[in-house]
C-alpha cells in the first residue's frame, strides 16, 4: 500500500489493463486533520505544481511536497490530494490569490 500526497487525481494514474474495474473513496480533510496526516512521516510527495506544493507545505507544515513523478496508483493505494480551485496561478506566487483555495481530500483507492 502506497501513501502520495499529490496534486490531482487522474485515471492516468490507474493501471487499467491489469485492474479494468475499481472505484475511489473521498473525505474532505480540515486542513489540521491533513496536516497531521502529511507530518506523520509515511507519505511519498509527488506534487507536481512547483507554487502549489509550496503553498500547501507552508499550510501542511511539512517539508518540500514538489516532485514531477508519474505517478501510478493500485488497490489500497492511499491519496492525500492538494486541490486547487481558482485561476491559474502566475509563476513564482507565495500566496492564494483572492477566491482561490485549497481543499485536501483523502482518496483511497478500492
Amino acid at each position: 500500500m502506497a501513501k502520495k500526497i499529490v496534486s490531482a487525481l487522474s485515471l492516468n494514474m490507474a493501471d487499467l489493463a491489469s485492474q479494468p474495474n475499481g472505484s475511489f473513496n473521498w473525505s474532505v480533510l480540515t486542513v489540521q486533520g491533513a496536516a497531521t496526516l502529511a507530518q506523520s512521516g509515511e507519505w511519498t510527495k509527488e506534487v507536481g505544481h512547483e507554487d502549489i506544493a509550496r503553498i500547501a507545505a507552508g499550510e501542511l507544515g511539512v517539508e518540500a511536497l514538489f516532485a514531477r513523478t508519474d505517478i501510478k496508483v493500485g488497490a489500497g493505494d492511499m491519496l492525500l490530494v492538494v486541490q486547487y480551485t481558482g485561476s491559474r496561478l502566475p509563476a513564482g506566487t507565495s500566496v492564494l490569490p483572492t477566491g482561490a483555495k485549497i481543499q485536501y481530500v483523502l482518496v483511497t483507492v478500492k
